[in-house]
């Protein structure tokens, strides 16, 4: 017989995470960029786990959403190694110099429930009417994420 193919689907943790930033003024991550976010992320993946598990860990993680109005951020990461990148964002202390929280609101398995808490915690930020036109925006920009 011949051999068979088999395929293999990596499967994938997303994590709804929130940045909270401690007083200073600032409520919002306005001028933040993921770029930032994720350098402090990776970095403190290779402090808590060392140069293999930081490589094992950055393998498979990416950005997929954020949001600077909001300061919602989602990541992807593999399954077999969602917990890692989990306490790495609880240990951030710090983000460009300004204290900062990482919160990992919700852990979901498919970027469709992600983008769906998401825009809950969206609406429960952005419910009022002088933030319609955010909201609109932001619900837009996760619709539009790249799947």
């Amino acid at each position: 017989s011949k051999g068979h193919v088999i395929m293999v689907r990596f499967k994938n943790r997303y994590l709804v995470v929130n940045v909270h930033f401690a007083n200073q003024g600032k409520t919002s991550a306005d001028g933040m960029s993921v770029n930032s976010i994720m350098k402090e992320l990776k970095a403190s993946i290779q402090t808590e786990f060392g140069v293999k598990g930081a490589a094992d860990v950055q393998g498979s993680l990416q950005s997929k959403y954020w949001n600077h109005q909001t300061s919602t951020l989602i990541l992807r990461v593999s399954r077999e190694h969602y917990q890692q990148a989990w306490f790495a964002l609880t240990v951030i202390r710090a983000l460009e110099g300004i204290p900062a929280r990482l919160t990992v609101i919700h852990v979901a398995g498919s970027i469709k429930q992600a983008q769906k808490r998401a825009v809950e915690l969206l609406r429960r930020q952005l419910g009022s009417k002088e933030h319609k036109l955010e909201l609109q925006q932001a619900e837009q920009a996760l619709a539009a994420m790249d799947i």
